[in-house]
């Protein structure tokens, strides 16, 4: 009886299926230097409740995980709060005064962080909501006997536990560590976890087309599963890298134009700033001539310097050609 019993859950957790996920962005145009946002919508759809255990996804080189980067920031603004706070049950007074003034020139110039990891973490709005346990780390000790000491908490005996459940205990903990928790979704119930991107870089970024594979992980049934979905995004150049490029490059254009002559430092500014202003609206008429577009790729910085450089270069014969000013 027994063994039918195993052999029914074994049958009704192969038939079950996968999860529901369905993906979607908050903005359908992603420009380059701003955050952006992937939602992740996961739906229970058994009839017994499902423990998700988090999604993530790997990023390009070109993305960065900003929720990495904020934990990284709350780490760094909590050693300083520490510090200080032990500073004064030590009553050091002129430490403190000296290392507050030492903060403040930090803030002004602040370094820059790391990239961050290539595996994206997505969280909800409960996970953001709590806050890191402050007595829970890993594991701190390891006595003959079996015992686990963890923090100043609770002892746990892994000496009856397999090698399975220890590793899942120790991934457990790793994930409070990081401000992950469990979530029970029971029947029928669904949850939103969202990514938060951003590039690395906006001037010089090339426009790129990416697709997500999100890996979901949860348990059922007491067996662990993974389901993924794909999720196609464009991030495009800003415009204003695009207009930088362009005026750069309407500078270098009238600079090394041999027709040029400068006699006066007002001749010298009114070159350039009619380059300047010409390159800009070139780059605004380029964008908007469909034909034109497989000729010359004013998508990102590159393509605007390049354009730029022709207007500077060639001067108003070019620019009569591409608006085609009538003769009377």
């Amino acid at each position: 009886m027994e063994d039918k019993v195993k052999e029914s859950k074994v049958l009704a957790t192969a038939m079950r299926g996968a999860l529901k996920l369905e993906t979607t962005s908050a903005t359908p145009l992603v420009s380059a230097g701003k955050e952006f946002s992937i939602y992740l919508i996961i739906r229970n759809p058994f009839a017994v409740p499902v423990t998700i255990f988090g999604a993530e996804t790997h990023i390009p080189i070109e993305l960065n995980d900003e929720l990495w980067r904020k934990r990284k920031i709350e780490e760094f603004l909590l050693e300083r709060l520490l510090l200080i706070e032990d500073l004064k049950d030590k009553k050091k007074i002129w430490k403190i005064f000296w290392l507050r003034i030492f903060y403040f020139f930090q803030d002004l110039f602040p370094k820059k962080i790391e990239n961050s990891p290539r595996v994206a973490v997505a969280v909800s709005t409960d996970t953001e909501v709590k806050k890191r346990e402050k007595n829970i780390i890993m594991a701190s000790s390891i006595t003959a006997g079996g015992e686990v000491k963890i923090g100043d908490v609770f002892n746990l005996n892994i000496t009856d536990m397999t090698q399975e459940e220890i590793r899942k205990l120790i991934w457990e903990i790793n994930e409070y560590q990081i401000g992950r928790y469990p979530l029970v979704l029971n029947p029928g119930d669904s949850v939103v976890q969202h990514f938060i991107l951003k590039t690395n870089n906006w001037i010089t970024f090339t426009p790129i087309e990416h697709t997500f594979q999100i890996q979901v992980r949860y348990v059922i049934d007491e067996s662990t599963h993974i389901d993924t979905i794909p999720y196609s995004l464009n991030i495009k150049a800003s415009i204003a890298s695009t207009l930088i490029g362009s005026v750069v490059g309407s500078l270098l254009g009238s600079v090394v134009n041999k027709s040029n002559v400068f006699i006066s430092a007002w001749d010298i500014g009114k070159t350039l700033l009619t380059s300047t202003i010409f390159a800009i609206i070139i780059v605004v008429a380029f964008a908007r001539k469909n034909n034109v577009q497989q000729i010359i790729s004013i998508e990102d910085f590159w393509g605007g310097l390049f354009l730029g450089f022709l207007v500077g270069y060639t001067g108003e014969s070019f620019i009569d050609s591409v608006i085609k000013v009538p003769t009377k």
